[in-house]
């Protein structure tokens, strides 16, 4: 084993600057432990499929299981539902009611001037024909 004043070096095991340690393989391939979590390969690693949250797991295995969510998706029906709040249908009913108001509104104030204006023919075709 060597030191120096910053690192420890042997056969297989490197401590850098930095709290990074490096682990060298029988096959001369160095793996890196880094101080903030990360873990460097030299190559592509396998990972079993995960069985819980904090498993590690692959992107072909995220591409899947997003596929086949969607899929089931697409098969199961062409609506989909979503929660609304009770306030948007308060809201959407007090909307409707005043619609509603003001539509009796315009239809009474069409009424009444539909009745002027006839009761203003009568008089005028009175009027001419006397």
């Amino acid at each position: 084993m060597q030191t120096s004043d910053k690192s420890i070096n042997t056969s297989k095991i490197n401590a850098l600057p930095g709290l990074s340690l490096e682990v060298k393989a029988a096959n001369g391939m160095i793996i890196t432990f880094h101080s903030n979590g990360l873990v460097t390969f030299p190559s592509t690693i396998s990972v079993s499929e995960p069985t819980i949250g904090s498993n590690a797991t692959t992107k072909n295995y995220v591409d899947g299981r997003i596929s086949t969510v969607q899929t089931a998706l697409t098969n199961q029906n062409t609506s989909i539902r979503t929660y609304v709040d009770s306030q948007d249908l308060i809201l959407k009913n007090f909307l409707i009611g005043l619609l509603n108001t003001e539509i009796s509104n315009i239809n009474l104030n069409l009424t009444n001037h539909i009745n002027n204006i006839d009761v203003h023919y009568t008089i005028l075709n009175i009027e001419i024909n006397s």
